[in-house]
């Protein structure tokens, strides 16, 4: 018998919005720099016009990653026998093996609810991200919450209770 295989599609609305919202900061951050730095000076100025340029730099970043995601084909995450394949962020780790992970614990930061997988060797993760801004995202993640790895639904169509009982599910079946 053929051992169960869970892939979790993008939701590719979900990152339409995102993607909407990242245009929306984008400008927001070009017209700070632009046209409100322009009525300003001295160190305000330069303020201004530096939050402007962060802004639009990361959203600019965060925008790119979405129109990625939005013609991505790939399943956002799947889970199988191997462990779990990650690709539902910008900082997704790939596969973690089951060998690797230690446990799962729930976190919600404001609104956003997260499952943080806790693995042997967190640094190993961290030194198989992607690019630098990933890198530094799961190291952050890695000192707030003693985990580089989290997965949250936000970027899969699936449910949030669903998916954490699935992963807790799985990682009984295969953990060892």
């Amino acid at each position: 018998m053929e051992a169960q295989r869970i892939e979790i599609p993008l939701s590719k609305a979900k990152i339409l919005i995102v993607l909407l919202g990242a245009v929306m900061f984008v400008v927001l951050g070009a017209w700070l720099f632009v046209d409100v730095a322009s009525e300003e000076s001295g160190f305000y100025k330069f303020f201004l016009q530096g939050i402007g340029v962060l802004g639009a730099v990361f959203f600019g970043y965060m925008g790119a990653v979405g129109v990625r995601k939005l013609f991505d084909n790939q399943p956002g995450l799947i889970i199988d026998r191997e462990g779990i394949h990650d690709n539902s962020s910008a900082i997704s780790a790939g596969l973690v093996e089951w060998k690797d992970i230690t446990g799962f614990r729930s976190l919600k930061i404001r609104s956003t609810r997260f499952i943080m997988i806790d693995v042997v060797d967190p640094e190993k993760y961290i030194a198989r991200a992607k690019n630098g801004i990933a890198k530094k995202a799961m190291q952050a993640n890695y000192k707030l919450y003693d985990s580089p790895l989290a997965i949250t639904s936000g970027a899969l169509q699936y449910n949030f209770d669903t998916l954490e009982n699935e992963l807790l599910a799985a990682y009984e079946k295969y953990k060892n």
